[in-house]
């Protein structure tokens, strides 16, 4: 998938951007009046009359949607390079560590090929509250080890784990977690996570985490025209980045990779990067 469309019919969070830019009412669901409108402004601005809202529609409206990538050691020896060239990796997180000593062996290569290929790229840690009640040793690890220079992505908390906290536990781990990172690195983190951290491990309290920046993971196909379930979120109003496939293919890399979109335009693209 090359890219990401809206269109009559289709519903969630980028439609309701969309609306917004029209000026007509936001409420999330692409009916015939959105249709209109939207033909009458490509009409007036020169571009494809077609009523969806694709590249040319966003970049109009400073609403681009980006294509990015995340990698470990599983995508290999990737070929940067020819990836850049896809026009599909305009970012890039590499995972860094693990737990509380685990350093993923092909961070420096994966960082250091990023950057060669002009892709802004980022680190990400693994957390693993099910092994550790003290998170403090893996923000040791992580922010030793992590990416934190002008220009790259902001550091990721990958929430995927919660052992046998309950969700008081693993929501103060998960907060301290990103607290100290900041503390540490002087840097805002983001947190990666899913729906079912949110909904059964957090019992959907996300209270203090949902001050961090959401990379949401949730792969559904369906998701890409009737949007990301609101249940899934807690109490984000918004998800920043969407990890939409764990089974992409690219050239340049061998085998499957996450994709990823990152909305809101440029300034959307400024919330993820070190300033």
């Amino acid at each position: 998938m090359k890219l990401w469309i809206q269109q009559k019919g289709h519903k969630g969070q980028e439609v309701k951007r969309l609306q917004k830019s029209l000026g007509v009412l936001a409420d999330g669901t692409f009916g015939s009046k959105t249709e209109e409108a939207l033909k009458d402004y490509q009409d007036a601005h020169g571009l494809t009359v077609d009523g969806r809202s694709g590249p040319q529609v966003r970049a109009a409206f400073g609403i681009e949607i980006y294509a990015g990538i995340d990698v470990s050691k599983w995508q290999g020896n990737i070929d940067w390079k020819t990836l850049a060239a896809t026009g599909l990796a305009n970012f890039c997180w590499a995972k860094v560590t693990e737990g509380n000593n685990y350093q993923d062996p092909e961070h420096k290569q994966n960082i250091t090929g990023a950057r060669s290929a002009g892709i802004p790229v980022g680190g990400y840690h693994f957390a693993r509250p099910d092994l550790h009640d003290d998170p403090h040793q893996e923000v040791k690890n992580f922010v030793k080890h992590c990416p934190l220079s002008p220009g790259d992505l902001r550091p990721v908390l990958d929430f995927e784990r919660a052992g046998d906290h309950s969700p008081d536990s693993i929501r103060n781990w998960v907060l301290t977690f990103l607290q100290e990172v900041e503390a540490q690195s002087c840097v805002r983190p983001i947190i990666y996570t899913g729906g079912n951290m949110t909904k059964y491990y957090l019992k959907s309290d996300t209270t203090g985490v949902d001050d961090y920046t959401l990379w949401h993971a949730y792969y559904s196909k369906k998701a890409l025209k009737k949007g990301i379930k609101v249940d899934r979120l807690g109490s984000w109003p918004e998800w920043r980045v969407w990890q939409w496939t764990g089974s992409g293919t690219l050239d340049g890399i061998s085998g499957d990779v996450d994709r990823n979109w990152l909305v809101g335009g440029q300034a959307g693209f400024d919330k993820i990067v070190i300033n």
